[in-house]
Formats: C-alpha cells, structure tokens, sequence
C-alpha cells in the first residue's frame, strides 16, 4: 500500500482519518492533499477490480457549503492537484468532458471557479479543455 492508504493506525489517527474509513472514503482526501501515490494506488486497484475510474463519484461540498457529486478530475482540478489532474488526463483514467452531476460543470470550469490558474491553463493547453465550455445546465 501507497500514500494515505498505507498508513498505519497511529499515524491515521494523527492525520484525523479513521481507521475505519475504506479507501473510497479516503481517495477525496488524498486527492485534496495531492497524494499522487495514493490517487495512482486506488484508480489503478479499482480499474484491476474491472470498475470504472470514469463512473465513480464523490459526495463532497462546494464554496457554498453545497453538496455535490464530483469525478476525481474535478476534485484535483477545484482543489488545484495539477499533477493530479495531469496523470488521470494522460493516462486515460479521466476525460475532461466529464461533468458533475449537480450543475453539469466540467473540470475546467470548476478550476477556473476556484482561480486554479496552472490547472485552467494546462486543461486548455494541453488537456483538450474548450473555452467555449459552459455548464450543461444553464443552456
């Protein structure tokens, strides 16, 4: 084991993780961290389980204190994890045409929502972001 998963009790249980937590409920936090390890480590477990990294989502909040369900490309991508963002790009483990289900906004413009300037600029740069993008909500 990797990153946030390989931890032990004690350690966890410094860090405010329970151990009791399963590795879906650990991934946001590894995520937010920037824990590319632990991001690679569970993307790749799941997709050897024959699950689909692109299906998963997460419950978790917005600026607003909303509730919202989220891809790990938007996660990396609003908490401003370029490498994050990079690797399940370039790798194949995301799309960025992959939106969230609440307002139907992409990774780019959940960057861009959160001022993650490396993160806006490498999606259109290099990521095949558009930004021509709007959410798919609004019409």
């Amino acid at each position: 084991e990797t990153g946030l998963f390989a931890h032990g009790t004690a350690r966890m249980e410094q860090q405010g993780l329970s151990p009791k937590q399963t590795p879906k409920e650990l991934f946001p936090r590894a995520v937010k961290r920037g824990d590319l390890a632990a991001v690679k480590h569970y993307i790749e477990t799941r997709t050897t389980e024959n699950q689909n990294p692109h299906e998963e989502r997460w419950n978790d909040v917005d600026s607003l204190g909303q509730s919202i369900s989220v891809t790990a490309l938007i996660l990396a991508a609003r908490e401003g994890q370029l490498s994050i963002v990079k690797w399940l790009c370039t790798e194949g483990f995301s799309s960025v045409k992959e939106t969230d289900e609440d307002f139907g906004a992409t990774a780019l413009l959940w960057a861009a929502q959160a001022g993650r300037l490396e993160v806006v600029q490498w999606l259109l740069r290099e990521g095949g972001a558009s930004i021509q993008e709007k959410n798919s909500r609004s019409g």
